[in-house]
């Protein structure tokens, strides 16, 4: 896999895709809530306070 750096809406993400995967030139994001790791001070951290 490779970590891919961007910014959405003023925020940096990252996101994990496969090593093979091509990303377009103007690529489009879908967030599953089952997949999404909320970080402080580089400890995951519950959602919803």
């Amino acid at each position: 896999h490779k970590v891919v750096r961007a910014s959405f809406e003023g925020r940096d993400i990252a996101a994990i895709v496969g090593e093979d995967e091509d990303i377009p030139a103007d690529p489009k994001i879908a967030f599953d809530p089952a997949g999404i790791n909320i970080y402080a001070d580089s400890w995951r951290v519950e959602m919803g306070g």
